[in-house]
């Protein structure tokens, strides 16, 4: 166990200060949700949408994952969107594979969009590291 922490603790002192920065936006050690909700409208605007509503709720600690310890919290996210009437599918599929590349790790929950209506609503998790 010992030797092992000892890896941990070189490799991570041979990150660089870009590589923590960029840890950081990946696992953010707290909730950010006024950055949330920055990313959140950015993707929008970068696929032709409109940010109608979004609801951000930290999910209680019910389940153990990884995060047996405690560390990991997470929030639940529903993103409300409106896009052009035209395009449906291929603005859904777009919208999400942009929340597939930005860097904060998010899990895509549930889709619910109807065929030629331009409204779509998105539900996601995303995590953090609690204080202790």
């Amino acid at each position: 166990y010992v030797s092992e922490m000892q890896a941990l603790i070189a490799n991570y002192q041979q990150l660089g200060q870009n590589d923590i920065a960029k840890l950081e936006q990946i696992l953010p050690h707290q909730k950010d949700i006024p950055g949330l909700f920055v990313q959140l409208e950015a993707i929008a605007q970068e696929n032709g949408m409109q940010l109608a509503g979004i609801s951000i709720n930290e999910v209680p600690d019910v389940t153990h994952t990884a995060a047996d310890s405690g560390l990991i919290g997470r929030l639940n996210i529903t993103v409300n969107l409106v896009g052009k009437t035209t395009g449906g599918y291929r603005i859904v599929k777009d919208y999400l594979a942009s929340v597939e590349r930005n860097l904060r790790l998010f899990d895509v929950n549930a889709v619910y969009f109807t065929p030629g209506s331009p409204n779509f609503t998105i539900s996601l998790f995303t995590y953090y590291f609690q204080k202790q």
